[in-house]
């Protein structure tokens, strides 16, 4: 492993891990594209990017919830669903061609992005009352419970269904991408109608598991030897360093400008790999 590409893979994690606290992505995509760029197979990209999600998803999760980015209504089903999907889809990947891959996922992801930003684009800006951080106090909880009790009993089962559904597909993307937030966030924003950190906060947390599934899944199916360890280092010490101001940019943002950059990360990040992929 070439110093030049340790160095690019590093820069890569920090610019990666600062968006991806921000705006609940572009981690895993930013760090793929890098190692794609310096020549390593897709499968071992993604071992690669799921383990270094681990150590970084650390600090940048545990991040979250000292600001009161978490809320644990989403991040249980997000955690369990997301750990099966992650497991099928490593298992999947290890059968798929590299092209349907290359190509396939960032088409699904730019049209996940377009109606993201759309929707805050064309939304008034709001102001909400912060919460403290504790990732969300037992008031804060139970002042976003209120509005539900009264809620017919079929529909909260169908939401927190809708929950377990996105948190499935987003293991399964991520275990065939290496790229859980776009589709995690994103879904997420399109059927919660709450503060946009509060999204990326819980993502970003439940990203960890999903990383960890992945990882323990491609390593019993290839074995230790595929890994790049080094890289692996690299990304975590990148993104470890921007996290936790990512992290506390998230809290500050409004909610409209937050959401504008999600639809933009979204969108900018998947045309990138596209265009790489058909080149």
């Amino acid at each position: 492993m070439s110093f030049g590409l340790w160095i690019l893979v590093g820069t890569a994690g920090a610019f990666g891990g600062l968006v991806d606290a921000v705006a609940g992505m572009g981690f895993g995509a930013l760090s793929s594209t890098a190692m794609l760029a310096g020549g390593i197979t897709p499968a071992v990209v993604i071992a690669t990017v799921s383990l270094a999600k681990i150590g970084s998803g650390l600090f940048s999760g545990m991040a979250h919830w000292g600001f009161g980015n978490v809320n644990w209504r989403w991040a249980v089903p997000l955690i369990l669903s997301g750990i099966l999907g992650a497991i099928g889809g490593a298992t999947l990947l290890t059968n798929l061609p590299d092209d349907a891959v290359r190509i396939g996922m960032p088409c699904l992801l730019i049209l996940l992005g377009v109606p993201i930003l759309q929707r805050f684009l064309l939304a008034p800006p709001t102001v909400r009352r912060p919460i403290a951080g504790g990732s969300q106090t037992l008031e804060a909880l139970l002042e976003e419970a209120r509005p539900a009790l009264g809620v017919p009993l079929l529909k909260r089962l169908l939401s927190r269904f809708q929950i377990h559904i996105i948190g499935f597909w987003a293991g399964v993307v991520n275990a065939l991408s290496g790229t859980y937030g776009p589709f995690a966030t994103s879904a997420l924003l399109a059927t919660r109608d709450t503060h946009p950190r509060y999204v990326v906060g819980t993502a970003n947390f439940a990203e960890i598991f999903v990383a960890a599934a992945t990882t323990v899944t491609l390593f019993a199916h290839m074995g230790a030897g595929e890994f790049r360890w080094g890289l692996s280092i690299a990304l975590m010490i990148g993104g470890a360093i921007t996290a936790p101001v990512g992290a506390y940019l998230t809290r500050r943002l409004p909610a409209r400008t937050l959401g504008i950059i999600v639809g933009v990360a979204v969108i900018s990040i998947n045309i990138y790999s596209l265009a790489k992929a058909l080149a």
